[in-house]
């Protein structure tokens, strides 16, 4: 058994340093190994797809198995009863048929902020495990959501009569 405690602080450390949302998903779906043994992670997002999977520097997002992943996340993502160790036969048929081509026997999936983070292995994830990952994928999820770009956010015009406005209707 490994000391989890110098792990979890590395990794720890690693999440809040990360300038980009990019190395936070690296961070998850790879490093992690160090404190979970796993034979496969994955980081889904409603809103970009895959995001990662580890051994692999980006998502291949038209590969068979990107595409597969894609199809179980979607399953997975109106569930409310994440964290979840599951395996195949746990899902619907149409992603269920295809799991011992692409993953091992026993998954785990945890909420991530709005994403979802995937593990899979050959054995069974225990409750301790499970416990740290979810600690994990709440501090990679808002590691995530705090270095994401900010959209619709109101800014001021730049120059021209357009700033003068924009001054005017504030005073």
């Amino acid at each position: 058994m490994i000391d989890a405690l110098p792990v979890w602080l590395d990794l720890e450390s690693r999440l809040l340093k990360a300038a980009r949302p990019v190395e936070t998903a690296f961070i998850l779906v790879n490093l992690t190994h160090a404190l979970v043994p796993y034979r496969q992670a994955a980081l889904w997002s409603p809103d970009d797809g895959l995001v990662a999977l580890s051994g692999t520097a980006t998502a291949e997002a038209g590969s068979p198995f990107a595409l597969w992943l894609v199809r179980l996340f979607r399953a997975l993502a109106p569930r409310d009863d994440l964290p979840l160790t599951f395996g195949a036969a746990d899902l619907p048929p149409a992603v269920a048929g295809e799991w011992g081509e692409w993953l091992p026997a026993h998954a785990l999936a945890l909420r991530a902020g709005d994403e979802i983070l995937l593990f899979a292995r050959d054995q069974p994830f225990d409750l301790s495990e499970v416990g740290i990952l979810e600690r994990l994928a709440e501090l990679g999820g808002l590691s995530r959501r705090a270095l994401a770009p900010r959209r619709g956010r109101w800014r001021l015009p730049r120059g021209g009569r357009a700033r003068w406005a924009a001054a005017a209707l504030i005073l």
